[in-house]
Order: C-alpha cells, then structure tokens, then sequence
C-alpha cells in the first residue's frame, strides 16, 4: 500500500505462514522468499485499510502541518472538540498519547521528520539510530550501562 514492502500477505494467513517459516531445519534466504510468495495474497474485502481518511485524514494533515509542536497540540485541542465524533476521538486519543512523551523528544521527533523529508530511507534509519543513541547515553547513562553491560558479556 504504502511501497515499503516487496509481499503482502493477508493478516488471516500470518499464523500459517510463521509456523511454516518456524519448520525450516535449514532456511536459506531463496527458501524464505519461496514460502511468502505462497502465502502472498491482496487485501481481502473485510481487512482493515488506512484508517486516515475523509475528515480524519484533514484533521491529521492540519495539526501536523503546522510550524511546531506547540501549534501541533494547540490544534488538537482544537480538533478535540469536532463536531465530528471520530475527528474528536482521534484527537483527544493523540493529544493524550503526545501528553505522555517527553516535550524535548517531541520536538526532537519532529525535527527529523521534517529532515527525513530529503533524505534516502538509509540515511533516515542511520539518522534514527542516532537519536536514539543520544537519548539513551545522553538522558540516562544508568540505564544505558545497566541494560549494556548486562547485554554484553565480559571478555575473558
């Protein structure tokens, strides 16, 4: 739908496919492209698409569209009170999920959506693994080590 993958394959067929894939004694990458190209199939009539669209997929293209993250929550706010019920629920939902994360993580998530509007998919998941290294070591050295050192095993 959205051209990041090379399969689709139908949500009804997952649990087959997993288990076939969980059967190989040896998988080879060819073997593994065989298997999903089996179970390959388009979207059935009852499987859930996009669900931005109409009125929802307005309303997320306005507050997202806007200049920075405080205008972001501004027009959600905004939009919490739509006239529209599923306009309404989507913003209240999303403006509580946004109230959950940290103000500085929020702008920093923004900033490099707009950044990875120019770049290729690689330099947007190098950039991506970037934050996300700063964050641990920079916000939170404690965790960094306890989960790192604990991951990796000491040389002997």
């Amino acid at each position: 739908e959205h051209g990041l993958a090379k399969h689709f394959v139908p949500s009804n067929r997952i649990p087959q496919l997993l288990g076939e894939l969980a059967s190989f004694d040896e998988p080879t990458p060819e073997r593994i492209n065989s298997t999903i190209e089996e179970f390959y199939g388009e979207r059935s009539a009852d499987e859930r698409g996009n669900a931005f669209v109409g009125d929802i997929r307005v309303a997320v293209d306005t507050a997202f569209g806007r200049s920075s993250v405080e205008k972001i929550l501004e027009s959600l706010t905004e939009f919490s009170d739509s006239s529209s019920e599923a306009v309404a629920t989507w913003a209240r939902s999303t403006l509580a999920e946004l109230n959950l994360r940290s103000p500085t993580s929020l702008v920093v998530a923004l900033e490099a959506i707009r950044r990875g509007r120019q770049m290729s998919l690689g330099e947007v998941l190098q950039m991506e693994m970037g934050i996300a290294t700063a964050f641990l070591v920079r916000t939170n050295r404690h965790f960094c080590e306890l989960h790192l050192t604990s991951a990796v095993p000491p040389v002997s």
